[in-house]
């Protein structure tokens, strides 16, 4: 473990986090719906329901990672998984992972899955290491109902 990692505390994200975790993961090169599902209600709303789900990496007050979990009374799922760029190779995102991983299991997960986009190599790289595995017999759909408004 290194000095900086000694450093790094994890807690549960809090609404106030928002604008930090928005421009984190804008810095991490993640595609995001700042007016759609990571619109500030949409998060607001998943805070109030799994607060447990949303956890965050900070040093010294400096948000340096985030995870989003959800659940959906049979599987876990990871989102949103995002580090500071000069916090990288530092076991944060695995303790993250780690902590979210057991929040779900507490819940009754039987099982977790993450889904990214295809060009995320370093999430696959994290998640291969991380016991998961690719899913090629499944073929991702999604519908839009709704435009969420940011705020």
């Amino acid at each position: 473990m290194t000095d900086q990692m000694k450093k790094i505390t994890i807690r549960r994200m809090d609404i106030s986090d928002y604008e930090e975790v928005v421009k984190l993961w804008r810095e991490s090169g993640l595609k995001i719906e700042t007016e759609g599902t990571d619109s500030y209600n949409s998060i607001r709303k998943s805070l109030e329901i799994m607060p447990q789900l949303h956890i965050i990496a900070e040093d010294k007050g400096l948000i340096v990672g985030v995870i989003l979990g959800s659940y959906d009374y049979r599987k876990g799922y990871l989102h949103r998984l995002a580090i500071k760029k000069e916090y990288r190779r530092q076991g944060i995102a695995k303790k993250l992972m780690n902590y979210t991983e057991a929040e779900l299991i507490k819940l009754g997960a039987s099982r977790i899955d993450s889904l990214m986009f295809k060009d995320n190599s370093i999430s696959k790289k994290l998640l291969k290491k991380m016991g998961y595995e690719p899913a090629y017999n499944v073929t991702y759909f999604t519908k839009s109902i709704v435009r969420h408004k940011g705020r």
